[in-house]
């Protein structure tokens, strides 16, 4: 029999993964390949390295974390990985050899030797990724040629002609390139067995009642939320003055908006009169909650097509 003492060590290797990996991953290479050059340790150095990974709701940031990890699993390079939700509050961690009532000398040397760890981080904020971690790095929205492959992968399109593939980017161009949103359209699609050609002006014509996952087939397991709810949380948090300053860009246009053109210049009638006073915290906690982004050189504003 083993020992099977108070003192006994820790099984390793140990895995703790939310999900299986999803073989239905698609691109993300250099994402990939960032977050491992960030994470890659540098030895002799001791002690926590961190990257915290952001971009808007419904773009894969977990996603992301997750099929890094299971890389790392799966050649080996790391023997204990833990998935700790945000929303679970984390009370009290104990490494192994932690025991109560450890002098401070001993816990001291207990930490050195066991926090040789790497922290991945996922958010939607770029102010709040600046925080905790040492390294930022955004998640970008999918190109239009990546969105339509992925489009016609998750539809189940593997062989198809040049007008097949030109229609499925015109569709992921309408949905922003957002993963969520082409993971949804998809489903639909295989529900309803149109060709892409079909299928694009069916959507333009009927874009709110495709948004929702199909009735008649099986949830995204990694992903429940719906494009309505995605930034619900948000939008019900905002300010008066954000939700005003809010519904004057989504009228303007989806990129390339200057942002000159939301400054008053004379008087304004009382509606908008915080556009004199409160412009700019207004603006700051759209940028924070990710629902617009700001280009600081060229001064544009722009927000995600669905939102």
């Amino acid at each position: 029999m083993g020992d099977s003492g108070p003192h006994q060590g820790p099984q390793l290797p140990y895995y703790q993964l939310p999900f299986a990996r999803n073989h239905s991953f698609f691109g993300r290479s250099k994402i990939l390949e960032q977050i491992t050059e960030k994470l890659r340790p540098v030895l002799p150095t001791r002690g926590v390295n961190s990257v915290a990974v952001w971009g808007t709701g419904g773009i894969g940031k977990s996603q992301v974390a997750l099929e890094y990890a299971h890389v790392q699993t799966a050649e080996q390079e790391v023997q204990l990985v833990l998935w700790l939700p945000a929303e679970t509050a984390v009370t009290q961690i104990k490494p192994p050899g932690f025991t109560e009532g450890d002098s401070p000398d001993k816990m001291h040397l207990v930490f050195w030797n066991w926090l040789q760890i790497t922290v991945l981080v996922t958010c939607r904020s770029e102010l709040i990724a600046a925080s905790p971690a040492a390294h930022q790095l955004e998640i970008q929205l999918l190109g239009n040629h990546e969105a339509g492959e992925l489009l016609l992968r998750l539809a189940g399109r593997s062989t198809v002609d040049a007008a097949e593939r030109n229609s499925a980017e015109q569709i992921a161009v309408l949905l922003g390139g957002l993963p969520l949103g082409i993971d949804i359209i998809a489903r639909q699609i295989l529900v309803k067995k149109k060709s892409m050609q079909e299928f694009l002006p069916y959507f333009q014509s009927n874009k709110p009642s495709l948004r929702v996952p199909p009735r008649y087939t099986p949830g995204n397991p990694y992903y429940t939320k719906k494009l309505v709810t995605v930034w619900q949380t948000a939008f019900e948090s905002l300010s008066d003055e954000a939700n005003k300053l809010l519904s004057i860009i989504t009228f303007i246009a989806p990129d390339g908006i200057p942002r000159f053109l939301l400054y008053p210049s004379g008087k304004v009638k009382n509606t908008w009169l915080f556009l004199l006073t409160d412009y700019d915290d207004a603006e700051e906690e759209l940028y924070y909650k990710s629902l617009i982004r700001i280009n600081a050189d060229s001064r544009m504003l722009s927000i995600h097509r669905l939102t």
